[in-house]
């Protein structure tokens, strides 16, 4: 979470808008529902990287460097989840 936020928020200071709904609403994690109410590890993923090129305005480069993942790899995730990332850069997910 902190590491999500941290790439989300721009500049030096953590603001709300970086943190998940959860911790906004002040949800405590026993009133969770369990992992299940998170989605799957995939759709988590395909949420963190589509963030990651919209906060870096489709650049697919930098955005694999703030994943900390090679440009190449990045692509290769973007096509298996169906989108195409020649898109992206101009703001479409398909």
């Amino acid at each position: 979470m902190i590491k999500r936020a941290c790439t989300l928020t721009p500049g030096q200071t953590i603001t709300p808008e970086s943190l998940p709904p959860y911790i906004l609403h002040g949800m405590a994690s026993q009133e969770r529902e369990g992992p299940s109410d998170a989605g799957s590890l995939a759709e988590m993923d395909r949420q963190y990287m589509l963030e990651v090129i919209e906060q870096e305005q489709g650049n697919i480069s930098r955005a694999a460097r703030v994943l900390g993942i090679h440009r190449a790899t990045l692509y290769r995730k973007l096509l298996a989840l169906g989108i195409q990332p020649d898109n992206l850069r101009q703001g479409k997910l398909d």
